[in-house]
């Protein structure tokens, strides 16, 4: 049991390793595009801040902080929530493991009483055609 949940582990940990080399890679390779798209973006919502006294630095400023504070929510949140569904999930998938597996046991108790009480009236049966 503890060998699937190492080997899930670190699947996951491969999946997350490879997107994070691919936004990595996306990120150095398009960095001069985002940052124009980036630009564009402000310019474009600057213009409804037009009565501030800096509009772009208003706008570049919403934008830094809330992707700060999405990523850090969204981070925090799978870190808690995430963790807790998985171990829940881990559970119950032994504990249905470990139901089947009784059940099995359960099987094989009763075939092998079985087996050995028909073992037991043979031997006895060729016992009584010795002595005859």
């Amino acid at each position: 049991m503890l060998v699937d949940r190492v080997t899930w582990k670190s699947r996951l940990e491969n999946i997350s390793d490879w997107l994070t080399k691919i936004l990595v890679g996306v990120g150095l390779t398009e960095y001069r595009e985002i940052i124009d798209h980036l630009q564009k973006l402000i310019t474009y919502l600057s213009k409804g801040f037009e009565h501030s006294p800096a509009p772009e630095a208003t706008v570049t400023g919403v934008i830094t902080l809330f992707g700060i504070i999405g990523f850090l929510l969204g981070w925090l949140s799978t870190r808690l929530h995430l963790g807790r569904s998985m171990a829940e999930a881990d559970y119950a998938s032994m504990s249905k493991k470990v139901d089947d597996l009784a059940s099995k046991q359960t099987k094989i108790e009763e075939s092998m009483t079985k087996q050995i009480a028909d073992l037991t009236s043979r031997q006895e049966g060729v016992e009584k055609k010795d002595f005859t």
